[in-house]
């Protein structure tokens, strides 16, 4: 029989994926991965606690595993570094390429297991032959654009138990299993707590203190507590009236602000391209992409391309697309490729 491991981090969607694999006649084991010392919500000391009880009710072994220090390396100090250079990092993606779906599913599947389980709202879909991630039934809870940086080629050995099933329905199964689960959803940044990620960024780096803010037409019109506290795309409110943050230049310490219309961009361009077909393959009249997780997706045209990096055009204006946030394309419910966005313009 297969072995599977099943991903848990003591919350309702990991438990009940747990559930449905024991419930399948799967040989399961449980894992969890500390991650994080002193974090809240996906990732701390009472989340391994829970995990380690539903793997108990559910007659599985529960296995902890010590990733603090990939976590450190690959998310929290990129993160810092990433943010202090003026861009706005997506921990989340980062931490499922190098950690949860990089160093621990290899770490799992040398081990032995066949199969990783996790509770992401995903499914895997094939083209020719190709495993690639697709849709879940609930596309408002879905989770793809968070994997889209994920190497394709672990794709083969993953399993996503919750494919099927909408967020309302897995609450309502695991109320009614009595899973000893934290209720809720996870903090997006597991490390950062109840507390506010600038101050962590101050704590790590010092900060960059007070700055100047400039309009676009070059003039000063402003301070700011420090351009690490701003994202492309936030309010900025000056003299009763309604900006945004149009561009934060981390060298001189300023962000520039600017109407919202200053603020739509047509043309993205993203490094660090990870695809999941080859760029030749790609059905321009087909291709959308995401330049946010809360983001519509947009149609767009590929304008050029180099081993690791390509441009876009977008067949309508986007709102504030952050270099450092994920570019994410798709044809029809499948995603294509993932990047990191270096530069936005009109």
């Amino acid at each position: 029989m297969a072995r599977t491991a099943v991903l848990m981090s003591g919350g309702v969607d990991s438990s009940l994926a747990a559930w449905l694999l024991k419930d399948a006649g799967e040989d399961l084991t449980g894992i969890t991965a500390k991650m994080w010392e002193g974090g809240s919500g996906c990732c701390d000391l009472d989340d391994i606690y829970r995990a380690e009880r539903v793997c108990h009710r559910l007659g599985i072994p529960h296995v902890v595993l010590d990733l603090t220090s990939s976590f450190e390396r690959y998310v929290v100090k990129p993160f810092v570094e990433s943010y202090m250079g003026g861009q706005t990092p997506n921990p989340c993606a980062e931490c499922n390429r190098e950690v949860k779906m990089g160093r621990l599913v290899g770490r799992l599947l040398r081990a032995g297991f066949d199969r990783v389980a996790t509770g992401h709202y995903a499914s895997i879909g094939f083209r020719e032959g190709r495993p690639l991630l697709c849709e879940p039934r609930d596309r408002e809870k879905s989770q793809i654009y968070f994997l889209s940086l994920v190497r394709p080629e672990i794709l083969d050995s993953l399993e996503f138990p919750l494919k099927g099933l909408s967020k309302s329905e897995v609450s309502a199964r695991v109320k009614d299993l009595g899973l000893p689960v934290r209720q809720g959803e996870s903090q997006d940044l597991c490390f950062v707590g109840s507390g506010r990620y600038d101050e962590l960024l101050e704590a790590r780096s010092g900060g960059s203190g007070p700055g100047e803010v400039i309009d676009t037409g070059g003039h000063a019109v402003g301070t700011h507590r420090g351009h690490q506290v701003y994202t492309i795309g936030q309010r900025f409110g000056l003299k009763g009236k309604r900006y945004y943050v149009i561009e934060k230049r981390a060298e001189e310490n300023q962000i520039v602000i600017g109407e919202r219309h200053e603020a739509m961009m047509s043309t993205i361009g993203a490094s660090r391209l990870n695809l999941f077909v080859p760029l030749d393959s790609i059905d321009g009249s087909r291709l959308k992409v995401r330049y946010r997780y809360n983001s519509p997706a947009v149609g767009a045209s590929i304008l050029e391309t180099s081993p690791e990096c390509l441009r876009v055009s977008t067949a309508e204006p986007c709102f504030a697309p952050a270099p450092g946030q994920i570019l994410a394309g798709y044809e029809g419910d499948c995603l294509i490729f993932g990047g990191i966005i270096e530069t936005a313009a009109e």
